[in-house]
């Protein structure tokens, strides 16, 4: 026993190196995409094939990943391996003051650990050529610096945190557009934290000019990585870039919106649903682009109205008017545009089913599912199951792949890890879902126990983690990135969120009964 507390950490680097082994590499049709930018990166296909909705960090990563291992399978999850140990490493930091004080610290401790870092959810997509796994490991380190930062007084302190979120959140957003949310919430909440707390004018013009500078850089980067791309022979006027791509999310996420295509003033000349202002600029529309599309404003079954929406370069609807159009709804039928981001939210907590005809377009259906997942199941636990774990991609890719196919003679540990599937499914469900009544449920009590609230930190720290998985899932609810995948980054936090709400609860009710007693 002496010897296994005096090797503790070495035991447990042994252990996490064989649980995450001891699983095979998922390859998606998503993950030969990037493995083709990496090509590009390589100098063996033209840059001018870039798709320009996708950023550069991934395939950067990937790239870099094969460098240092290998171009390989085991060269890739090498890589991967290294996300998850930073990973295990923070949620071990976050533990440690979560139960801080409770009665059975150590044996709390690790049984936490265990099911954040072993649950199929989360090893299974640090086991899947995908973007989450940065995202996932990207998420916990910046609520980690949030949590840090607010608490900082050195100016060596502010310098660091402050490159780190400015940096971060350009890192985050070519990573994959929804994870600008992984470093962007975090310093937004920690920002409220400081202002709330440390009420000193100069934190005021701290924060507030990081997170300027942050949207700042964003702005140049962007506007600089499309120049690039235009430079290297990339078409940028494919509908396909960030704003158009973000009004087509934007519509899609409105459940009464249909969209129809016109190119002749005469199918509209008599339509009792336009106005003779809104038929002059669909005419004179119609001569600048030849297109123009109607927006079909429904309720259930029964049209209301249309507008028209201007079409832009890339032959997508106009993103400044695809925002005033759904204002305009929200201030006409708030009801249409409240059940749509309600639905779409519990779709991204997988309470709702999503469905897609086509692999591109996702939409919420009114269906319930209690169990299963959408692609939070179909890709992430793929790695534990002991059919093929390649997850269907066209025979053009296949040239990608095959390089990277590194099957594993699967154990023990793997099956008894898909225990943990009902389990994983579920918490998943009531933890995303839940986020706000246990956000009102922490300011409920510090409310009613305000004159014998202890443990502030604890109050803080759980109210921050419900807060990050609350705000990015309604973040997702409104762009319309409607995969459950992407709320994937919103489980840990509010699981440890969920966690911490009920110790505060317990310590501020015995505390209540104690003073009780003595009165």
């Amino acid at each position: 026993m002496k010897v296994l507390k005096k090797h503790k950490n070495i035991v447990i680097l042994i252990l996490l190196t064989l649980v995450f082994f001891s699983s095979s590499l998922v390859i998606t049709s998503d993950s030969t995409h990037y493995l083709k930018y990496v090509n590009i990166l390589e100098h063996n296909a033209p840059f001018s094939s870039w798709d320009i909705v996708r950023g550069p960090i991934f395939p950067i990563i990937i790239y870099i990943n094969n460098f240092l291992f290998g171009r390989s399978g085991l060269g890739m999850m090498a890589g991967m391996y290294i996300f998850y140990l930073l990973y295990c490493l923070i949620i071990y930091a976050f533990s440690n003051i979560l139960f801080k004080k409770a009665k059975h610290k150590n044996i709390l401790i690790t049984v936490l650990c265990i099911f954040c870092i072993v649950n199929p959810l989360i090893l299974g997509y640090f086991h899947t050529m995908l973007t989450e796994y940065v995202a996932i490991t990207l998420t916990m380190g910046s609520l980690y610096m949030g949590w840090k930062w607010y608490q900082i007084k050195t100016r060596k302190e502010q310098i660091l945190y402050g490159l780190y979120f400015c940096f971060g959140i350009s890192f985050s957003y070519f990573l994959k557009q929804p994870y600008i949310c992984c470093v962007l919430i975090p310093m937004v909440i920690s920002i409220a934290y400081s202002l709330i707390i440390n009420k000193k004018n100069s934190n005021k013009t701290y924060y507030f000019g990081t997170l300027f500078i942050a949207i700042i850089m964003l702005i140049i980067s962007s506007i600089s990585w499309n120049k690039f791309l235009e430079i290297k022979g990339v078409n940028l006027k494919t509908g396909r870039d960030s704003s158009g791509m973000l009004s087509t999310q934007l519509l899609n996420s409105i459940d009464g919106y249909k969209i129809t295509k016109i190119n002749n003033y005469e199918k509209i000349k008599n339509d009792k649903y336009l106005t003779k202002t809104e038929k002059k600029a669909i005419k004179k529309e119609l001569q600048k682009h030849k297109k123009v599309m109607i927006l079909n404003i429904y309720n259930g079954k029964k049209l209301l109205e249309k507008d028209f929406l201007r079409i832009n370069k890339g032959n997508k609807a106009s993103g400044k008017d695809t925002i005033l159009e759904i204002a305009n709804t929200f201030f006409k039928h708030p009801s249409i545009v409240i059940r749509s981001y309600s639905k779409n939210y519990c779709g991204l907590s997988s309470i709702c089913i999503i469905e897609s005809e086509d692999g591109i377009q996702y939409h919420v259906t009114d269906k319930m599912e209690l169990i299963k997942m959408f692609e939070n199941e179909i890709i992430p636990f793929k790695s534990f199951r002991y059919e093929d774990k390649y997850i269907y991609y066209p025979p053009e890719r296949k040239e990608f792949v095959d390089e990277y196919i590194f099957p594993i003679n699967q154990g023990l540990i793997s099956k008894l890890i898909t225990y943990l599937f009902l389990p994983t499914s579920i918490l998943f469900k009531l933890v995303t879902f839940l986020s706000l009544i246990y956000i009102i449920i922490l300011v409920t009590i510090r409310i009613i126990f305000r004159k014998c609230l202890k443990k502030k930190e604890l109050y803080l720290l759980s109210l921050m983690f419900l807060s990050f998985s609350f705000l990015t899932i309604v973040a997702n609810a409104l762009s319309g990135a409607m995969i459950d995948r992407y709320s994937v980054i919103c489980f840990i936090p509010g699981l440890l969120g969920f966690i911490g709400t009920i110790l505060f609860t317990i310590s501020n009710l015995n505390k209540k009964e104690k003073i009780n007693k003595k009165i």
